[in-house]
């Protein structure tokens, strides 16, 4: 849902916001083994008019020891090229799956 969950930067600067989510206790590690565990990773990124900024969003696995499993997907960046320099936000995805190891 486009600005359901909406976050934004301030000028100036970078500004990143992430969330963890454990799995272990909603997947069965066998399924993960067995490559049968898919994501679907989303999200609408994009900027101010003209500002000369970019957007992006970026999603890595972690086992339990804290270690990246597989490699980090990224979505954009999203720049003012992208979006024609008009205010927007532009969708991304990314499909795959989960990682072995966690």
């Amino acid at each position: 849902n486009r600005g359901n969950c909406y976050f934004h930067g301030h000028i100036g600067g970078n500004s990143t916001m992430w969330q963890s989510v454990n799995m272990t206790s909603t997947i069965n590690a066998v399924l993960i083994d067995n490559h049968t565990v898919y994501y679907n990773f989303s999200a609408w990124l994009g900027g101010w008019q003209g500002d000369r900024d970019s957007a992006q969003a970026s999603l890595t696995f972690y086992n339990q020891t804290n270690q990246t499993m597989g490699s980090t997907v990224a979505l954009g960046p999203v720049t003012h090229t992208d979006r024609a320099d008009i205010t927007s936000l532009l969708y991304r995805e990314a499909d795959g799956i989960v990682p072995v190891g966690w």
